[in-house]
């Protein structure tokens, strides 16, 4: 059974969701990698410095890929003009491709990730600069929220 975290954004006392991911997915995960620990069945506010931290390190990921894939795209040039036959430089060939496209996949999967959470951010710069947070029915830094396993969170499960 897979376990879910869950983002909310908060208007008064009533949390609206807006994303929820497994914990395999990457954008579950890049928040414990970075010590950003969401509560079991309760919630916790993310700031935007919490989301930019998170992105930061979401970043390292995509260009540690990127650095990966071209690694393997050079060895698969070494490989071409190797002295060995062209069925072995063909098998060696295709096994680089697969660890290209296994590295092509955990990419996307942060891309996705850096997506949502600069989506989180654009919320939270929205509320700052539309006024909204001025007439304090918003709360910029207890806006958006995160917990595992929650569905419908209320007040009372702040933590």
């Amino acid at each position: 059974m897979s376990c879910y975290t869950c983002f909310f954004i908060r208007r008064e006392n009533d949390f609206v969701p807006i994303g929820s991911f497994s914990r395999n997915h990457s954008t579950a995960r890049a928040f414990s990698d970075y010590h950003f620990e969401a509560p079991w069945e309760k919630i916790s506010a993310l700031t935007a410095k919490d989301i930019q931290e998170v992105i930061a390190g979401v970043m390292e990921n995509k260009q540690f890929d990127l650095n990966t894939i071209d690694k393997y795209e050079k060895k698969i040039a070494e490989i071409k003009s190797m002295d060995a036959s062209l069925s072995e430089r063909m098998e060696m060939i295709d096994e680089y491709r697969g660890y290209i496209e296994e590295v092509r996949d955990d990419y996307e999967e942060w891309d996705y990730a850096h997506n949502f959470l600069s989506f989180l951010l654009g919320i939270l710069d929205e509320v700052r600069y539309s006024g909204y947070d001025e007439d304090k029915k918003y709360d910029v830094d207890n806006y958006i929220y995160f917990g595992l396993e929650i569905g419908h969170p209320t007040v009372n499960d702040i933590v």
